[in-house]
């Protein structure tokens, strides 16, 4: 090799002030060639002779920008090899497919497209850039998605976009995502493969799952069991997360048929609903619960619930408050003279009416 050959040489070779991390790789790789370290065929056999000369083990291309340098040699797969390792460096993960950050969308397809032709469905790779790939953590899937791959999809869809996926949409990881949760459905409605409790559980919390009819009562005391489970409570009616509510609205009503005030549950669901932790079926734990919320609402809105309310959780305390009122006249249940002191210490509970049967039991 000529003196001037070196120059041009290590002037190609020379990183400094490179920050594109295509033109990196091109260099290093070329770099591994000429000292021997990489097997020049596999990597020969992407590059193109030049005009002018060839490359060869032990000579390095004079050229100083690669991409004119380099006909065939794909300038930009080494650029999204280089990407895909600095992602998966600082995120611990794989790209995804459904992510709202376009850059980690368009990795995710990428590291697809690359699957793909690894399987033989796609452009061949050589071999230089099957072995880069494979070295790139939790590239090599070697098994079928689980049960539960699926699922953290379909959560991480919902939580990006704010809706379930769609089995017709253009984009094929949707679309495909659509489908899964679609057999789910179908699973659940006794067409499809049978999933367990807990499976049902998960899936009826995803926001928009249960899309054409009301989950079941074993759907929903699944969904209660799972809830309870992983935060250590039962839900509240007061949450600010709509699934939570409903939850919190369901375990309120299953109480209510426990106290007779609604359809009768069956020994097996009284059953398993005692066995969820927190979830009192003893009619005063009940009503320590019903008037604490009583307590909490006359706090917050400056007044009693009303039965006639709109909004379902103080229509029921209006219920519960109108029923207490009965109960002190003599026209339903029997109160403790505990419960009646804490009822008349209520703002606003205590009308002409209740004053009257008051004084009429002291009398």
């Amino acid at each position: 090799m000529s003196l001037e050959t070196l120059e041009r040489s290590l002037h190609f070779l020379d990183l400094t002030g490179i920050t594109d991390p295509g033109q990196v790789e091109i260099r290093r790789l070329y770099l591994q060639i000429a000292n021997g370290s990489v097997p020049a065929g596999p990597v020969l056999a992407g590059l193109e002779t030049v005009a002018g000369g060839e490359l060869a083990v032990g000579t390095l291309p004079i050229r100083t920008d690669p991409r004119t340098l380099v006909h065939r040699f794909d300038w930009q797969w080494w650029s999204n090899c280089a990407a895909l390792e600095r992602f998966v460096a600082e995120h611990g993960r794989l790209p995804s497919t459904v992510s709202a950050d376009p850059e980690e969308k368009r990795l995710g397809f990428w590291v697809q497209t690359q699957r793909n032709s690894i399987a033989g469905r796609g452009t061949p790779l050589i071999a230089d850039q099957v072995a880069r790939l494979v070295l790139v953590p939790g590239f090599v899937v070697d098994r079928a998605p689980t049960w539960g791959d699926r699922f953290a999809a379909l959560e991480r869809f919902v939580a990006v976009h704010g809706r379930t996926p769609s089995k017709v949409s253009a984009d094929p990881e949707e679309k495909r995502l659509g489908v899964w949760a679609n057999k789910q459905r179908s699973s659940i409605a006794g067409r499809g493969t049978p999933l367990t409790a807990e499976q049902v559980a998960r899936l009826v919390l995803i926001p928009g799952f249960v899309t054409d009819r009301a989950p079941t009562w074993g759907e929903s005391c699944a969904a209660v069991e799972l809830f309870v489970a992983e935060h250590g409570r039962v839900p509240s009616t007061v949450s600010t997360d709509p699934e939570v509510r409903r939850l919190g609205g369901w375990v309120q009503t299953q109480k209510s048929r426990i106290a007779g005030r609604g359809a009768a549950l069956s020994p097996d669901q009284v059953a398993r609903l005692e066995l969820i932790p927190g979830f009192a079926t003893d009619r005063a734990l009940i009503w320590l619960e019903s008037i604490a919320a009583v307590e909490t609402f006359v706090t917050a809105q400056g007044r009693l619930p009303q039965q006639k309310a709109t909004g379902p959780e103080e229509k029921r305390l209006g219920g519960w408050v109108d029923n207490q009122k009965r109960s002190i006249a003599g026209r339903g249940g029997t109160l403790t003279a505990d419960q009646v002191a804490r009822l008349v210490l209520i703002p606003g509970f205590v009308t002409p009416v209740v004053r009257r049967h008051l004084d009429g039991k002291q009398g």
